[in-house]
């Protein structure tokens, strides 16, 4: 068993260091991504997504809507723009099943859902038939009469959240409430 050593100049170990010590500073951005810290938008995310009750129905919130009033709740669903008579914006109806029961709430927002408005332009959108899952606080039941004039009781949510359905960790967000926005920044101050 032969093995040679390799003596490398010490002037190369040095200028090596030196090299790192002015390079690496610059890469924090790179090695921030690894970081654990989180902004306290993400951090109030990860607390509302803890607390929702993702065992929600139409069924149970109409047997007893004062029980449900003000939980933070999720849906998974299609979206539907249906004009409602009263609403012009910022509102929606989601629609699917959760454990084979329906799923049919009124999701209001308060800014408009993100849509394409150039050719080529590269945002996440919500366009009507997207399957989502919604994170909300339930306001109760409400009446609401459709465009077909039928008159109809639905539960009704103010959105918190919204993401892509086939987004199963959660990870990125489509919408955020800029109520929820706000009230995270006040937080840190």
């Amino acid at each position: 068993m032969n093995t040679k050593f390799y003596r490398v100049p010490l002037s190369a170990v040095s200028a090596f260091i030196v090299i790192l010590l002015v390079f690496a500073p610059g890469c924090g951005s790179v090695f921030s991504d690894f970081s654990d810290k989180k902004s306290p938008l993400e951090t109030e995310i990860e607390s509302v997504k803890k607390k929702a009750n993702f065992d929600v129905t139409n069924v149970k919130v109409m047997r007893n809507p004062s029980e449900w009033r003000g939980r933070t709740i999720s849906l998974s669903g299609s979206v539907v723009l249906q004009p409602i008579l009263g609403e012009i914006n910022d509102v929606f109806e989601l629609r699917g099943t959760n454990d084979g029961f329906t799923i049919n709430f009124i999701v209001h927002l308060d800014h408009p859902l993100p849509n394409q408005t150039n050719i080529g332009e590269s945002i996440r959108t919500v366009s009507p038939g997207k399957e989502v899952r919604v994170f909300g606080i339930l306001r109760g039941v409400e009446a609401y009469i459709g465009e077909s004039g039928y008159r109809r009781e639905l539960p009704v949510m103010d959105c918190l959240l919204i993401y892509d359905r086939n987004d199963f960790y959660l990870n990125r967000p489509l919408w955020i409430s800029k109520d929820f926005e706000r009230r995270a920044s006040r937080k840190t101050q």
